[in-house]
């Protein structure tokens, strides 16, 4: 067997197998109008394929992720049935999901709402959270800890923000807020600013707090 090239109706060139005395040798202007062809079919190709590789390449990110917590003995991940393949093709509202994410955050700590802030975390092992001046906190569960002893020893507190920097590629997503926080505790009222890093991560069509880190500024 040898290939051919044929024509189809729409003058495209298309290569088929067909027994080796049919096999023919190309000619130079036939090579140019494979060229052209090629051009035609190229951006259909580059079209169709972008969004299955986006999808592959996000799909592979979420196991990857939920093989970890699994191995270290978390169980909580949500499983393939709850996977939708058309949230993989549609990601015009990503951006607006990361940013509303990133205000329920801001909406949960300074409502002291434990339960709103644990919707918004992945709760597995993988989650990272650094408190200013703080520790390293790793995992859910002591990261949960943390903020019910925040908001267990604030009375109120008001939180305003300033996005520097928002950026969201596939499964991924961080924003760079600016915080300035004024709290009131035992009668005393303070005030403090921060830089703070929030990622977020897409998992089963959602996206997750995975890891949070808040510096001081120092004036």
């Amino acid at each position: 067997m040898g290939k051919k090239l044929i024509e189809l109706e729409d003058g495209v060139l298309v290569e088929v197998e067909v027994p080796g005395e049919q096999v023919e040798e190309i000619s130079g202007g036939f090579a140019q109008r494979v060229e052209a062809s090629l051009e035609r079919v190229q951006p259909i190709l580059v079209k169709s394929c972008r969004p299955i590789v986006r999808a592959w390449k996000e799909l592979n990110f979420y196991y990857l992720f939920k093989r970890k917590d699994e191995q270290q003995g978390y169980q909580r991940a949500p499983t393939s049935r709850n996977i939708s393949w058309r949230s993989f093709l549609t990601d015009s509202s990503d951006k607006e999901a990361v940013l509303a994410a990133n205000e329920a955050f801001y909406r949960a700590f300074a409502n002291r709402n434990i339960s709103d802030m644990s919707r918004l975390w992945w709760q597995g092992s993988t989650s990272l959270c650094i408190h200013p001046g703080g520790q390293v906190l790793t995992g859910w569960e002591s990261i949960r800890a943390s903020w019910e002893s925040i908001f267990r020893n604030t009375d109120s507190k008001e939180i305003e923000t300033e996005i520097i920097k928002a950026e969201i590629d596939l499964a991924l997503a961080y924003i760079v807020v600016r915080e300035t926080v004024l709290q009131s505790s035992r009668g005393r009222r303070l005030k403090a600013q921060s830089m703070a890093t929030n990622l977020f991560q897409k998992m089963a069509q959602r996206w997750y707090l995975v890891h949070h880190h808040g510096s001081p500024i120092m004036r």
